[in-house]
């Protein structure tokens, strides 16, 4: 048990130090920041192999990126990876008016069909053009399914034939699948670990994207076994389980202090937050990592 306290320990310490954005899992777990000297400037030091894609990506890499100025300076320090989606906000419109200044070729980037606008294979290809289109490339690395809820969306007909035809295109080079699984609110069929170890054993994804925290960290670290085993991908996100909170948390305080309204959803999703939070709380000082005074 105290062994077990300890690799917990280690696990919050190093996730905290280790990930921008969307963490990237190779052979090693996590990566310390990079050190500089005052007169160096920051910069990735280590790359990995993104599974059997066989791409050299950064050990960090932009998660939801946004702002052009942000992309050009974490490329120009070394990060390679980019996560992105058409419901990122300006995302994909900001990596589209930076990407021509580097080459396409040494950048991997990732982009999205929400489970919620599954449907006939052409609604999916025409989302995947439209993101071709928004970030200005030629191809896609990784088309992912992004937000699946059920085993049997891991396997949906449309999604795949529309993958099929944009690689026989050259327009998307390996297929990929996002789960968030209870972290957000809403009631998935089924739970991550089930969905992605389906998406493992379904044999045409490349590419993971899971949520790996400290509260989740033993169905984590069950598909990332399956995944290896296989040489699958393995990308995290939500490597800080109470961020969300945090944000919403100041987002109604203020909805209180100017006297507006709190739409219902928005009091749902709090209260679910908040049980990350409360459990993020007994977790912490379980383990000795904050104080019970």
């Amino acid at each position: 048990m105290k062994n077990n306290k300890l690799n917990r320990r280690r696990f919050l310490r190093n996730s905290s130090l280790g990930f921008l954005g969307a963490g990237l899992l190779g052979e090693k777990s996590f990566s310390s920041p990079v050190l500089t000297q005052d007169n160096e400037k920051p910069g990735i030091n280590e790359y990995r192999t993104l599974g059997r894609t066989g791409f050299k990506v950064s050990n960090i890499g932009f998660g939801r990126p946004t702002n052009p100025a942000i992309l050009k300076a974490g490329i120009n320090a070394g990060i390679n990876y980019f996560d992105t989606a058409p419901n990122y906000g300006s995302s994909e419109r900001d990596i589209g008016s930076i990407i021509h200044e580097f080459d396409r070729e040494k950048l991997f980037i990732t982009t999205k069909v929400h489970a919620n606008s599954l449907g006939p294979k052409e609604h999916i290809l025409s989302s995947a053009r439209k993101s071709l289109e928004t970030l200005k490339v030629d191809y896609i690395d990784c088309f992912q399914l992004q937000g699946a809820t059920s085993c049997e969306m891991a396997k949906h007909k449309g999604f795949h034939n529309a993958f099929t035809q944009l690689k026989k295109e050259g327009r998307v080079k390996f297929c990929g699948i996002a789960c968030h699984g209870s972290y957000f609110p809403g009631n998935p069929e089924d739970t991550m670990e089930n969905i992605l170890l389906c998406a493992i054993d379904d044999g045409r994804f490349d590419l993971l994207l899971l949520v790996y925290n400290y509260l989740s960290y033993e169905e984590g670290e069950r598909v990332l076994k399956a995944a290896r085993e296989k040489n699958i991908a393995t990308t995290v996100m939500k490597s800080n389980p109470v961020k969300m909170y945090n944000y919403m948390k100041g987002t109604v305080e203020q909805a209180e202090a100017n006297n507006q309204e709190i739409p219902e959803i928005w009091k749902k999703t709090f209260e679910e937050f908040e049980q990350h939070n409360r459990n993020a709380q007994i977790y912490l000082q379980t383990n000795g990592i904050i104080s019970n005074d």
